[in-house]
Order: structure tokens, then sequence, then C-alpha cells
């Protein structure tokens, strides 16, 4: 049976603070590098919930019992919190800080390396593509080589699949239109000037009777 349920920006933050204190109650620190639809969600404000919340986790050890604990108790997703995403980091990835509380520090990668994820990823189904198109408006990308070196910039050894290189087309092709469309509709200044000009009456000419 599929798990649908979903988390909210603040449930999130609320259930990584929970992981913390827990921690600081073993007198530990932890370290979490959230990625995916949680950076989207809790950085970018891109959706306005996700599925979970795919991570670096340190320690994996000593957090995994609390993130089931956790799961239990507010009748969340087991894997709520997971790191199914440790695949992309192969080496260190850029970062922000998100969540500072006692016993953990809480970091999102950055939007172009997040970008490279989802290019890299892009799956047929999802929000994939959607957030592709917001993160490269987001970077204010103009051209296509700018895509591909987000990739080449982290991930140098892979291969950007031909589903993303659809949606770059689609990015671009929707901003194109976006123009055209801004083009071609009047601004609201002209509409309310023809509006008020077509209230005025005509003037009478000085001769006429």
């Amino acid at each position: 049976m599929i798990d649908n349920r979903k988390l909210t920006k603040e449930q999130m933050l609320f259930g990584l603070a929970e992981i913390g204190r827990e921690l600081a109650l073993l007198g530990e620190t932890g370290f979490i590098l959230i990625c995916g639809g949680a950076s989207m969600c809790i950085v970018h404000g891109a959706r306005e919930e996700t599925k979970d919340i795919d991570a670096i986790i340190i320690p994996y050890d000593l957090i995994e019992p609390l993130i089931k604990k956790i799961a239990k108790k507010y009748n969340w997703r087991e894997d709520w919190l997971n790191n199914k995403s440790s695949m992309f980091f192969y080496r260190s990835a850029p970062r922000t800080q998100v969540l500072s509380v006692p016993g953990l520090n809480v970091f999102s990668v950055t939007p172009d390396f997040l970008l490279a994820m989802k290019l890299l990823s892009c799956r047929t189904y999802g929000p994939d593509k959607d957030d592709i198109k917001f993160l490269g408006k987001k970077l204010q990308f103009t051209t296509v080589e700018q895509f591909l070196k987000v990739v080449e910039d982290h991930f140098e050894l892979m291969t950007i699949p031909g589903a993303s290189l659809v949606e770059i087309h689609n990015f671009f092709q929707e901003q194109k239109e976006s123009k055209q469309s801004e083009v071609l509709s009047p601004s609201n200044d002209s509409i309310q000037g023809t509006s008020e000009n077509s209230k005025k009456k005509p003037s009478r000419s000085p001769l006429a009777p």
C-alpha cells in the first residue's frame, strides 16, 4: 500500500527540532543536509508540502531510532527523514544553514546544486519537471549552456538524461511565450487611459449653433 502522507514546512522544521532535542539530551550534536522536495518547500517556498526529507544524516546510527520514534509519536511516515539521496553526495556539497538548535545543525544544498540533482534524476512522475523550471527561473538562466554547466560543475562524471534536456527546452519555450504574451497584452495604464478617454464628452466647437 502506497503511503501518501505528506509534511508541511512547519511539520518538517518541528520534526528536525525534535531530533535536536533528543540528541541534546544524549549530549550529542548531529548534522543534517537536506535536499530534494524538503529544500524546495522549506528554503524556496516552491510548494506547500512534500512526502519526506531527503538528507545526509550524521551520525545516522544514532539518529535513525529517533526518526522512528518521532514517526510513531506523530503518526508520520516511518521514513519521513531518510538518506535515500546519499548517492549524490560523493563529495562535499555547497550549503546554507536553515536551522540551528541545541543538538542539531541543519543545512540545505544551494539552489544550483539542487538544480543539478534535479536535472540528473528528472523523473517522468512527480514534481521534478516543475522544480527544474522553478530553479532555472530563480537562478535567472538564459541559455542551455548554463543548465549543462551547473551539472558539469557539481557532477562532472554524470550525463544529463534526455528527459531533462526536453524540460530545459520547455523552460525556454515557456519563457519565450510568457514574454510574447506580455508584449501583446495591453498594460493596465493603457486600458485605463482608453476607458477614461471614452467617457469624455466631445468638445463643442465655438462656431456651432
